[in-house]
């Protein structure tokens, strides 16, 4: 079942494919496959359980009415409401990747000056208020 196949053997099927109809066949029998919202892998992950929704909304500055509707799945994050969210609940970088890559969003970047910041600053697990500072420091644009 595809559902049960993993990003790399879903490639493979891809990158064997000669002919539209079986192009077609494959998004048919894909679609819906990722049906992981933001919201659901957010909330499932120990981090996040172990914070009330009030430290959340607290510590990641996210307007409360806004954080209740990501949460619920009623809204769609933007890139920096995910990081927020992912530092405020002292998220690994590669959960917060993670939840970015759901959120069909993208990732964080090595190379790019601002997200080398943000990684740092999810590595080291520094707080909102001094990645901001950080950010600045290096003259890139907050977190909004």
């Amino acid at each position: 079942m595809i559902n049960e196949k993993t990003t790399h053997d879903l490639l493979k099927v891809l990158q064997n494919l000669d002919r539209a109809d079986d192009l077609g066949e494959y998004i048919s029998q894909a679609a819906g496959s990722e049906s992981l919202t933001f919201a659901d892998y957010f909330c499932s992950l120990p981090c996040v359980r172990s914070h009330s929704n009030a430290d959340l909304i607290r510590r990641s500055g996210i307007e409360r009415t806004y954080y209740y509707q990501l949460i619920n799945g009623t809204r769609r994050p933007g890139r920096d409401k995910v990081i927020l969210l992912g530092l405020a609940a002292g998220l690994s970088v590669k959960e917060v990747q993670r939840a970015l890559e759901i959120s069909q969003l993208g990732i964080l970047y090595a190379k790019n000056r601002r997200d080398s910041i943000l990684i740092f600053a999810l590595q080291n697990a520094i707080n909102i208020d001094d990645t901001q500072e950080l950010l600045l420091s290096y003259q890139e644009a907050p977190l909004t």
